[in-house]
């Protein structure tokens, strides 16, 4: 027998902790790849899914001869996400919706804005809608409002720039396509198909999310606008029959305001996270947006009985998702010139613009 014992290989102490640190160096180096990859595809099926409501678009006018507008009623009302289910192959679930139907229910006897759902529509409303959801946003896709369970989505129609009376889809013709009992065509779009938003991505909200601080200046400063918006309707009232908003509903009407001042003027701002929370019925602040405030505005957006200024917001880094009315989608950049970005929403102010 050997008088040496043949000593057997192994990793000492020294060098396991080595191998593991290496490990973890590598880990940490390909996560960010791996999770950019991942939002990467996430941000092409939003492309995608634009891209079918733009394709949708262009169906509907071709068979009907213009765009699908919002109705007659802000209380009884269908969206145009609904009227364009056929062209996204959402026949079955379109079949669900009977438009002869009121959209509210009939036997309500409260305020209108309070009325539940029609038990026709119920099936239909709580149906949810993969080609209307950004796989980006985290936030519930069921909501529970009136004691309905409504489904959420994440794309809005052109209500207008937001500038003067376009931000009113109720009283008065928009600068943008959608609005009530509009009725818009290609050849209404002046400033050109390529030239004007159809549809954005806008974020859900986060149900009972509020701001933290003591005071309006406090929580602007604190607040993430994509979970919440302002509610200003206790301070601004409809004017009839000219449109807009203003102190008591009395004239002149707010136009071009500056947000942050409209809401620190206003002593009674309430947090709402409803936006964007049907996408069935058709009250604007529910499926419209405007261009007033820049993509993912550091302000919240602001309404008040419906009308107001919604922006596009979304969970992609560095910007938002576009569609425009020639079909084409891009994504467009937070740092976008405000200019820019209103006249985009515009469909015949006749800018000359370069993005």
């Amino acid at each position: 027998m050997s008088r040496f014992q043949q000593r057997r290989p192994g990793f000492t102490l020294v060098e396991l902790l080595v191998v593991i640190a290496i490990l973890g160096i590598l880990v940490g180096l390909l996560l960010p790849a791996v999770q950019a990859a991942r939002e990467a595809a996430r941000r092409m099926s939003c492309s995608n899914n634009l891209k079918q409501l733009a394709l949708a678009l262009h169906n509907y006018e071709s068979v009907y001869r213009e765009f699908p507008s919002l109705g007659t009623q802000t209380s009884d009302t269908f969206s145009i996400q609904a009227k364009l289910l056929p062209y996204i192959e959402q026949t079955s679930l379109e079949d669900l919706i009977d438009y002869d139907q009121p959209f509210t229910d009939p036997d309500f006897a409260g305020p209108s804005f309070r009325a539940p759902i029609n038990p026709a529509h119920q099936s239909a409303a709580e149906t949810e809608v993969a080609s209307l959801l950004c796989p980006s946003d985290p936030a519930d896709v069921v909501y529970d409002h009136n004691g309905t369970a409504w489904t959420g989505h994440n794309y809005m129609g052109n209500l207008g720039s937001g500038q003067s009376l376009a931000y009113d889809a109720v009283a008065r013709q928009t600068d943008g396509l959608f609005y009530y009992d509009s009725k818009n065509d290609f050849s209404h779009l002046l400033d050109g198909a390529s030239q004007t938003v159809f549809a954005a991505e806008v974020t859900r909200n986060f149900v009972g999310y509020e701001p933290p601080g003591a005071t309006i200046e406090e929580q602007l400063l604190n607040i993430e606008p994509r979970w919440a918006y302002a509610d200003v309707g206790r301070c601004y009232r409809p004017v009839y029959p000219g449109g807009g908003l203003a102190v008591g509903g009395t004239p002149p009407a707010i136009e071009d305001p500056d947000l942050r001042t409209l809401l620190t003027d206003c002593s009674d701002v309430r947090w709402k996270t409803d936006r964007a929370y049907t996408w069935i019925w058709g009250r604007e602040s529910r499926t419209l947006l405007t261009g007033y405030a820049s993509p993912n505005s550091p302000l919240p957006d602001v309404v008040g009985h419906g009308r107001g200024w919604m922006t596009s917001r979304s969970w992609h880094t560095g910007g938002i998702t576009m569609a425009m009315c020639d079909g084409s989608v891009s994504f467009t950049t937070d740092s976008i010139d405000v200019e820019t970005w209103r006249a985009l929403f515009s469909k015949n102010g006749r800018e000359v613009i370069s993005w």
